[in-house]
Parts: structure tokens; C-alpha cells; sequence
């Protein structure tokens, strides 16, 4: 695209006339159909994705189905032009705008299943961006896009950590200072943990930073501005003024520095199962303290004493699943294995690290697992040999489930979704945990000698993994358990 066309629809775009920009678009693609076809097909996609943008923007769905369309019909011939990661984005951009829109044409809470075909194909095709942007100048961008559609699953503590991840690498994101505190404000809406001096502190900082970035278009501008003077009435409320938030600042961060070492990891790497620690690192983030009921709360019936039992269950096992990732990163050899393994020269690795790291990941399966079950206890659902990523598709799960109309139990099956070992965008997940459980699972050590003489890596019922690379998924497999 001509650098002229190009930074005309940009401004067009800055001022929101999404009608000057759709004509220049349809122009646009008028005038490609007569050059040649590789060129033209580039230029196309150029202009699909403003068109998306303006869809987006105006809430107009046609503008998102044409895009759509393009973009599928023309999936192969479109790889010599664009990078996978950029594909991926565009193609999720469309698709989460979409659901965007059908969502606000139905408002109010959903059941679990009501959004899985638009929804969850955008953030499927999110991973897969995320997954090939590593290091990329897209990953920001991706992250956040990320994040917003797991918000609209309902999925607020996976988008919060990604919105963190883009802010410690860029600190002046607008669109990640803006999601953050939009994603904070939600926060005590869909949580027992409430509205605290802390967390309304960081959603004034998030509008007040995005305003001073000067970026903002005129509407976000002035919505930034509305939100920021509610937080700063809502401080003042509480006591609070705007003094009182750098001494805030500088006693979390000693708060910070106060806690364990170990607890420190768990806070920077999202491994909390504490909801003040999703948005603040302070004292009060010591301890995994989730619960379903309280101390001064008189219970009447079984259930929820029966559920604080599964829970029980549940953090006691997460921490140590925790606490043997750990280790595997950090002083593992002081955990020693007193065995001797053949030299083989394939490479593998063999030492107590490894195995906590292994242990860990295979203990996030129980723990999803026992989630299930405690929603199958929740709702009378009877049913055995219950899995977390693949019991909502039983008949008589789905049956009662399609009837409850239950925030979180969205965000689960949305999770559940992206594991599912068949169709889900993280089933790779599954399939390491199965191989590790019942057949040879090989972690492969690049710094190790890796001849293979043997020829036992030849071997197709082995899986074979880069130790690094099974590292972060493991980290990951842990945040997905401790967001559910």
C-alpha cells in the first residue's frame, strides 16, 4: 500500500470517521483488481485489515464478516506474503470483534456453551499468534488482544497477567495501561476480594498513565479521563490523596522485598492462589488464602463445607506442584538422586530437577481433575472418571450445565476448551501428560552430548522435548491450574 494511502486511513481511523475510511477502503480494493495478482493479493489484505479495524471500531458486522471471508478463502495463498503471526492476529482480530458484537446484542450473562464457536475460535487463533510472534514486533500487540478476548471469557486473571507481561517490557503501552485498569475494575465485580484503597490506586494509575502517553484517539481520551476522576473520588472516599499513593508505591515495594524467596517467585511468575496478589505484591500476597466461604459465615447444608474440602485438597497440591517448579529452577541440587542411569549418549535428562519438574506438570492434571468434580458436586451432575478438559461434552454434563447461567463456570469451560486433548489449541498439553504417564517421555538437554548411536530417538513411540521449551510449558500449565 502506498505509504500515503496508508497513513490517511491511520488519521482517519484516529478521528473514528469510520465512513470516510470504509469509502477509501472500497476504493482501494476497486483500484487493486486491475494489477498483478501477488501484488494485488497484498494490497487486499492490507486494506481487509482496516477494514476489520473499522468494523471493530464502529461495531459494523459486515465490515468483520467480509474481512473474515477474505481472510479464509485465501489462508494459502496468502503465506508467501504475510508471517504466520500476523495471519493468526488479523484473522483473530475479525473473529473476536465479531463475538464482540453478538455479545452486546445479547447482554447479560451467558451459559457455558452459548459462546464457544466465535469466541473461543478467536482465542484459539490468539495462541496460535502468540505462539509464533515470540520476540516479534507483533507480541505486544498480540498479548493484548489476547488478554481482551479472555476477558470476555471471562477469564480475568490469565488476561491480567498478560496485560503485566506487556507492561514490564513496555511500560508506556496505552492499550495495555487502558486494559488493565478496564480488566482491575472488573476485578471485585467477579471475586470475593473487594475494592481496596491498592487496587482502585492502580486503576487510577492505569487511565491516568494511558492519558499521558498524549496517543489516546478523542473518545478513549475523554473515556480515560471520566474513569480516572471516578477512581481518584473513590480514593479520596477512602481516604486516600494523591500523596498517599507514592508512599503506597514505595511500602509494597518493601512489602515486596520482605517476603520469602520462593513466595517472590510465585508473585512475578502468576503462581499465587491469593486475589489481591493477582494486582499487588505486598505483604497481604504472604499465603494462599483461597476460600469459598469465611470464618464468621454460619453454613447450613453439606455443600460448600464439602467444596472447602476439595479446596483444601486442591491448594495443598497446587503448592506443591508450585514449590517443585520451583526448585527445578532454582537450588534442585540439593535434592539428590542416589542412582547411576546408563550412558547412552541420547541426550536425555536425568536428574532430580528434571523429575520435580516432571512431577509438577503431571500434578496440574489432578488438580484440573479434582476442579471437575467439585463442579460436578457444585450442580448433582452424576458422572465418573471425570476430566477437567473433556467432561463438559458428556451428554448428561451438558444437559445441566447448558442451563446455568454462571460467570466463572464460562471462564472454565473456556479453559477446558484450549486444553481439550482433540480440538483445543493447548491438547499438546494433555498428550505430554498422557506419554509421561503411560508410555517414554524424553527430555532432551541441549547442553548434553546427543550422538544417539543407537538410533533409540528413531524410535515414533517416543516423544521426544527440548528441556527449555518443556520449562515454559510447564510455567504455563501451572498458570492456566491456577486461573481455574
Amino acid at each position: 500500500m502506498e505509504r500515503e494511502q496508508f497513513e490517511h486511513l491511520h488519521a482517519l481511523l484516529d478521528q473514528e470517521d469510520h465512513a470516510t475510511a470504509r469509502q477509501v477502503i472500497e476504493q482501494g480494493l476497486l483500484d487493486a483488481q486491475g494489477m498483478e495478482p501477488s501484488r494485488r493479493l497484498y494490497k487486499e489484505a492490507e486494506l481487509y485489515g482496516f477494514l476489520c479495524d473499522v468494523g471493530d471500531e464502529s461495531g459494523n458486522e459486515d465490515d468483520l464478516i467480509r474481512s473474515v471471508a477474505f481472510m479464509e478463502a485465501n489462508e494459502s495463498a496468502l503465506e508467501p506474503l504475510l508471517r504466520r503471526s500476523s495471519y493468526y492476529y488479523n484473522l483473530a482480530n475479525a473473529k473476536s470483534s465479531l463475538a464482540k458484537i453478538r455479545m452486546r446484542n445479547k447482554p447479560g450473562i451467558r451459559a457455558p456453551y452459548d459462546s464457544e464457536d466465535t469466541l473461543h475460535e478467536a482465542i484459539s487463533l490468539y495462541w496460535r499468534a502468540h505462539i509464533e510472534a515470540d520476540g516479534d514486533e507483533l507480541q505486544d500487540e498480540i498479548a493484548i488482544n489476547l488478554s481482551n478476548a479472555l476477558t470476555c471469557a471471562g477469564r480475568y486473571v490469565e488476561a491480567i497477567q498478560f496485560l503485566d507481561l506487556v507492561l514490564r517490557r513496555s511500560p508506556d503501552f496505552p492499550q495495555a495501561l487502558v486494559s488493565r485498569a478496564e480488566a482491575l475494575r472488573m476485578l471485585p465485580v467477579i471475586s470475593n476480594g473487594g475494592l481496596s484503597a491498592s487496587l482502585i490506586a492502580q486503576i487510577y494509575h492505569g487511565f491516568r498513565s494511558a492519558i499521558d502517553t498524549g496517543t489516546l484517539s478523542p473518545s478513549r481520551l475523554q473515556y480515560c479521563e471520566v474513569q480516572m476522576q471516578r477512581a481518584l473520588k473513590e480514593l479520596r472516599g477512602s481516604g486516600f490523596g494523591l500523596p498517599d499513593l507514592e508512599k503506597e508505591v514505595r511500602e509494597t515495594r518493601t512489602e515486596y522485598l520482605a517476603l520469602s524467596e520462593q513466595r517472590r517467585f510465585s508473585v512475578d511468575h502468576f503462581l499465587t492462589l491469593n486475589e489481591h496478589a493477582i494486582y499487588c505484591p505486598c505483604s497481604a500476597a504472604k499465603w494462599d488464602h483461597l476460600q469459598i466461604g469465611s470464618s464468621h459465615l454460619h453454613l447450613v447444608g453439606a455443600v460448600v463445607p464439602r467444596l472447602e474440602l476439595l479446596l483444601n485438597r486442591i491448594k495443598s497440591e497446587y503448592a506443591l506442584a508450585r514449590w517443585m517448579y520451583f526448585k527445578s529452577t532454582t537450588d534442585a541440587e540439593e535434592i539428590v538422586l542416589d542412582a547411576k542411569f546408563s550412558e547412552l549418549f541420547e541426550g536425555e535428562s536425568l536428574e532430580s530437577a528434571t523429575e520435580l519438574l516432571r512431577t509438577s506438570y503431571r500434578q496440574c492434571y489432578g488438580i484440573l481433575d479434582k476442579l471437575a468434580e467439585g463442579i460436578c458436586q457444585l450442580y448433582g451432575v452424576q458422572t465418573k472418571n471425570v476430566y477437567f478438559e473433556s467432561f463438559w461434552e458428556r451428554k448428561e454434563v451438558r444437559e445441566r450445565l447448558a442451563q446455568v447461567k454462571n460467570f466463572h463456570l464460562n471462564a472454565l469451560h473456556s479453559i477446558a476448551s484450549d486444553l481439550n486433548s482433540e480440538k483445543g489449541e493447548l491438547r499438546r498439553f494433555k498428550k505430554w501428560r498422557n506419554k509421561m504417564e503411560h508410555g517414554l517421555f524424553i527430555l532432551i538437554d541441549r547442553e548434553q552430548p546427543r550422538m544417539d548411536p543407537l538410533g533409540l530417538l528413531d524410535d515414533g513411540s517416543l516423544v521426544c522435548v527440548d528441556l527449555e521449551e518443556f520449562k515454559r510449558k510447564a510455567l504455563h500449565l501451572l498458570q492456566l491450574t491456577r486461573a481455574a
